[in-house]
């Protein structure tokens, strides 16, 4: 598995076209090519997906994950995740937390990680210190 091209647009700044010309080669030479997507954070936490779409900030380790599935199968060349973060520009800081509050007791994704991170550091036995270097 090779990563070809990688590029992020934040609130308007940065652009895709170094992916977009990779795409267009990709289909130039007749390759198999399986999009992926980043679901925006406005697509409700708890309801399924469309296909194709992934969600959080694990996306890119399932994209990894579902890219070599394809590849292993033969059921594609090449594949591309797609996003475009615009969390801080497309919503007022209340929507933001209103959107990320998805666990019980209205707790967010960034507690969920920093939590199990701490479990992580205390299981092998290292200092927070360690772990934050």
């Amino acid at each position: 598995m090779i990563l070809a091209a990688a590029e992020r647009v934040i609130d308007g700044r940065g652009d895709l076209q170094e992916v977009r010309r990779l795409k267009s080669k990709l289909d130039a030479h007749g390759l198999r090519t399986e999009e992926l997507r980043i679901a925006p954070p406005r697509m409700p936490w708890n309801e399924p997906l469309p296909p194709s779409y992934l969600r959080g900030a694990t996306a890119p380790l399932q994209a990894i994950e579902i890219a070599r599935s394809l590849f292993g199968s033969d059921r594609a060349d090449a594949s591309l995740l797609c996003g475009t973060d615009r969390l801080r520009s497309d919503y007022t800081p209340e929507d933001r937390r209103r959107l990320m509050r998805v666990f019980e007791g209205g707790q967010t994704h960034l507690e969920g990680y920093a939590r199990l991170a701490e479990k992580f550091i205390e299981s092998i036995g290292i200092s927070r210190r360690f772990f934050l270097a």
